[in-house]
C-alpha cells in the first residue's frame, strides 16, 4: 500500500501536468486494496479460529472414544444406513468418480430424497458417518505408516493444520 503513496509523491514532485483525476483514481486503488487487505486479515483470523474449534470438536473428541463406545456407534450407523436404504454404488462408479455422472446424479438425488423424508435419521447418519469413517480413516493412516497403535491422529491433524495456518 505504501508503494501505491510512494506512486502518487513522486508523480506529484516530477511531473508538471500530473493530472488531479489521475491522482483521485489512485487514492481509490489505494482504498481498495487497504480495505482489501484489512478484509482477507479478518478473514484469516476468522478461518484459523473456527477451524481450529471445528477440529478440536470432531477429530480429538472422535478418537477419544473408547473402542466398546466406537462399536456401539458403527453398530448404530448400520441401524441407521438400513433404515435409511443408503444409495449403493458399484465398485466402477468409486473407481471413476464424476460430478455430473449419472451415478453422482443419482446419489445426490437420493441424499436429498432421503433428508426430506427422514430429516433427523438424515442428520443422526451425517454425524454417524463423520466418526466411522474417521475411525476407518485412522486405522488406514496408521497402518499405512507403520505406526504404532496407540498414535494419536488427531494430534498430529492439530500441528498440520497449525502449519498451514501460521
Amino acid at each position: 500500500l505504501g508503494i501505491v503513496e510512494f506512486g502518487i509523491y513522486m508523480a506529484h514532485t516530477y511531473m508538471k501536468d500530473f493530472n488531479v483525476t489521475i491522482e483521485a483514481v489512485f487514492a481509490k486503488v489505494h482504498f481498495l486494496l487497504f480495505f482489501t487487505a484489512i478484509i482477507n486479515a479478518l478473514m484469516s483470523v476468522l478461518l484459523a479460529f473456527f477451524s481450529s474449534r471445528v477440529s478440536q470438536r470432531m477429530w480429538v473428541k472422535t478418537e477419544e472414544l473408547e473402542l466398546n463406545h466406537y462399536l456401539a456407534i458403527r453398530e448404530e450407523f448400520y441401524r441407521v444406513e438400513k433404515l435409511m436404504g443408503e444409495y449403493e454404488s458399484t465398485e466402477e462408479e468409486q473407481q471413476y468418480p464424476s460430478v455430473w455422472s449419472r451415478s453422482s446424479l443419482k446419489r445426490r438425488w437420493t441424499k436429498f430424497s432421503q433428508t426430506a423424508r427422514y430429516p433427523l435419521l438424515r442428520r443422526q447418519y451425517d454425524s454417524l458417518l463423520v466418526q466411522v469413517r474417521f475411525h476407518e480413516l485412522r486405522v488406514h493412516f496408521i497402518k499405512a505408516n507403520n505406526l504404532p497403535a496407540k498414535f494419536k491422529v488427531s494430534e498430529y491433524l492439530v500441528r498440520s493444520q497449525l502449519h498451514v495456518l501460521k
